[in-house]
């Protein structure tokens, strides 16, 4: 990654050195209250409360256990001979297009053309889009290929969903080695491309998984919180599978596939169905798991593309839901297909026995302490609170080109509303979308949600 980005331009630096330090930190910590744990254990045993001691230590251990895991991952690299092969690659972008600002679609097209490794194809398809009008963006497109010597596609299709609209624009890149599936509001680091590549030289891997921010987290508290929130999920959930070479979701905002993945499962991905119902959510992790029963998946932590996050409380919910519901579905098929030979499968056991434990958990402390005295609330809310800053610590291992240290420090200052948010609302949310997993409704675009000028 270079330092001397543009500032007028969505980039990140990642700076691996702290990485180490902060690493350290959060190892001594986590040995630290490893004794406390130890000693809780002895005093819930001699008040009856065993039980809740027993899960308390269990969820300490796998939580402990995954940072330390996902703390020492490393970006992949490669040797020169190895990125001698990777330049005879040819990439191409896949980008569905549907009711999205015609300015953050423009936003989105200029950030590929100005890769540091050149895309040898774009693919647009417009979704049968009934609230825009794309025709000056569609000649612009065009236009703008052919300046940067980029085979450049613009397709329309009346509306059939996401994944039909993916499938009509890779029929014109299917010549391509690798497709990099966009989201029609993602905007890609100029190094994006450059950095995603470099995995592909093990040629195991089956897909590359790009970190994503908000591009909009300046807008106002909600966004900012919600960055702070997804980016550390990715280092901390998807580091510690990417380690594994197992990682289980590649978000839809950027992620880069061998084409062999996509081209030998196409009619499977546009005809799943679940409950008797056609699948139209849930498109990301379908594709993820058929590179990961082809080979290994993986994260690049040097890769970064940015999203335009919801702005609302409304949006946010209908987002949250959809994609909670296609996760407990897609649950349904990891099981049913992942091979038991592979971490794949119990790192995705894993994830539920924490979730269990941690509702568990819950429960217990609210069926037998005494909420009511704020000193027990209190060291509660202390020790939930200092685990959600250690695991939220490696956000401050980035440096983005429109940000300050100053302001990126505070938002890792909000992470107890990020924690508190998950704890609460996004936790009732996800049991909810279990129990309705079977409306397949989209949920979100009967507007221009989210604008660029905004």
């Amino acid at each position: 990654m270079n330092d001397e980005t543009p500032k007028n331009r969505l980039s990140v630096v990642y700076r691996e050195p702290r990485a180490l330090v902060i690493a350290a930190v959060v190892l001594v910590l986590l040995g630290t209250w490893s004794i406390h744990h130890v000693i809780a254990v002895d005093g819930y045993v001699s008040t009856g409360r065993a039980a809740l001691s027993v899960i308390w230590a269990l969820l300490f251990l796998m939580l402990a256990w995954q940072l330390a895991c996902s703390y020492f991952e490393r970006p992949r690299t490669v040797t020169d001979e190895q990125w001698d092969e990777l330049e005879n690659l040819s990439i191409a972008v896949i980008m569905p297009v549907y009711n999205e600002d015609p300015a953050i679609v423009r936003q989105s097209i200029e950030s590929m053309l100005a890769q540091t490794r050149p895309l040898q194809a774009i693919s647009v398809c417009d979704d049968g889009s009934d609230l825009v009008d794309y025709t000056e963006l569609e000649q612009w497109f065009h236009q703008a290929c052919r300046d940067a010597d980029v085979s450049g596609y613009w397709t329309r299709t009346v509306n059939r969903g996401k994944r039909h609209a993916q499938m009509a624009a890779r029929e014109h890149v299917d010549w391509c080695h690798i497709y990099a599936l966009v989201d029609s509001d993602s905007v890609l680091d100029p190094y994006a491309t450059e950095e995603a590549v470099k995995p592909f030289a093990d040629p195991e891997i089956m897909s590359v998984a790009a970190m994503v921010g908000a591009a909009n987290v300046r807008q106002n508290l909600f966004t900012r919180v919600m960055d702070l929130w997804y980016v550390a999920l990715q280092f901390t959930d998807r580091s510690m599978l990417s380690q594994f070479k197992s990682v289980l979701v590649n978000y839809g905002a950027l992620a880069y596939y061998r084409a062999e993945v996509v081209d030998d499962n196409v009619d499977a991905y546009l005809n799943e169905t679940f409950n008797r119902q056609e699948m139209r959510i849930s498109d990301d992790s379908l594709l993820t798991l058929y590179a990961l029963l082809k080979g290994k998946t993986v994260q690049q932590v040097t890769a970064w593309a940015f999203t335009y996050m919801p702005t609302t409380f409304q949006h946010h919910k209908n987002q949250q839901i959809r994609w909670m519901r296609g996760s407990f579905i897609r649950s349904i098929w990891r099981f049913r297909y992942l091979p038991m030979n592979r971490f794949a499968f119990w790192g995705h056991l894993l994830k539920w026995c924490q979730y269990a434990l941690a509702t568990a958990g819950l429960i217990g402390v609210l069926a037998t302490q005494d909420l009511s005295n704020h000193k027990t609330v209190g060291l509660l809310l202390l020790i939930q609170g200092g685990i959600y800053y250690g695991v939220m610590l490696r956000y401050l291992t980035i440096r983005r080109s429109t940000e300050s240290t100053a302001y990126q420090m505070g938002t890792w200052l909000l992470t107890p509303l990020a924690a508190i948010w998950a704890g609460t609302v996004l936790r009732v949310w996800r049991i909810y979308a279990m129990f309705t997993c079977v409306n397949m409704r989209w949920g979100t675009r009967g507007k221009v949600e989210v604008t660029a000028e905004a």
